[in-house]
């Protein structure tokens, strides 16, 4: 569960959702949407009532299920992990998500202090800006303290561009320290499933955009997925891409340097895909 729905969470907040977000598998679609017509008495509405999930790269489908005044949307995923839909949003504000282990948060040092780092990425083009614009200007009603730019935030105004945790163009890993996850300690798994906040598996992102002092590189986003197999294709191609996309990793000189530091960042294998 993702969206405005997981924010109450993390902080004091007094806003009712308008609706539910839900990611979920592609293999586990059918399974959900039974469960929630079956159980909960929604109906499948055959559009979404929301246009941007059509900017987001990797969403194989949407479903817009409605009861009375409820709105639940359940958005499908092709990865191994549902929780890479975050990394496009609007902004760090909504960068977590809420588990059946846990809840998660991309960039607590800014979200628990109401403090929100647009998205460029996610600003490609002019549909996207003008509904960004809806969603700031809701957030910033809300309370919360939204900035174009890291360094226009006073208390990140010197910080090391591309390397602190909270800056757009950094390289992160969701098992990092500056992640938090607060897990639901009620919650015992059963023999044979995986939680997904997973010890041996994670995921890498860089939101990328142009450095937060607006001169030198522009960094293309990215986000890595876990995978069972690590290839030397694979590396060779992240390596590359790397040098020739100017990303974050793009200081790493030898293939070899770039295995090291995906494996300390992620304790498993990956597999990335450019946004």
């Amino acid at each position: 569960v993702s969206g405005s729905t997981s924010l109450p969470v993390l902080l004091d907040m007094k806003f009712k959702p308008n609706d539910l977000d839900v990611y979920t598998f592609e293999p586990d679609e059918d399974r959900l949407l039974n469960l929630v017509k079956n159980s909960f008495g929604f109906a499948i509405v055959h559009q979404t009532n929301n246009p941007y999930w059509q900017d987001m790269h990797g969403i194989k489908r949407t479903h817009w299920l409605r009861k009375n005044t409820h709105i639940i949307n359940i958005i499908v995923m092709p990865a191994d992990s549902a929780a890479g839909a975050i990394f496009q949003f609007h902004s760090t504000i909504v960068m977590n998500y809420i588990s059946g282990w846990g809840v998660f948060c991309a960039y607590p040092d800014l979200t628990l202090r109401g403090k929100s780092v647009a998205n460029h990425s996610a600003l490609a083009t002019e549909g996207q800006r003008n509904r960004a614009k809806t969603c700031f200007v809701k957030y910033g009603e809300r309370g919360i303290d939204h900035q174009a730019r890291l360094s226009d935030h006073k208390d990140w105004s010197s910080h090391v561009c591309g390397v602190d945790p909270s800056c757009p163009i950094t390289l992160r890993a969701l098992h990092d320290r500056a992640s938090l996850f607060i897990p639901f300690k009620s919650v015992e798994l059963k023999d044979g499933l995986t939680p997904v906040y997973d010890g041996m598996k994670s995921m890498v992102w860089s939101l990328g955009g142009s450095t937060c002092e607006k001169v030198g590189s522009t960094y293309h986003p990215s986000i890595a997925f876990p995978v069972e197999a690590l290839s030397k294709v694979f590396v060779n191609y992240f390596y590359k891409r790397c040098l020739s996309q100017r990303s974050p990793c793009s200081s790493l000189r030898k293939p070899a340097r770039t295995i090291k530091t995906l494996r300390k960042l992620t304790s498993g294998v990956l597999v990335t895909t450019s946004l």
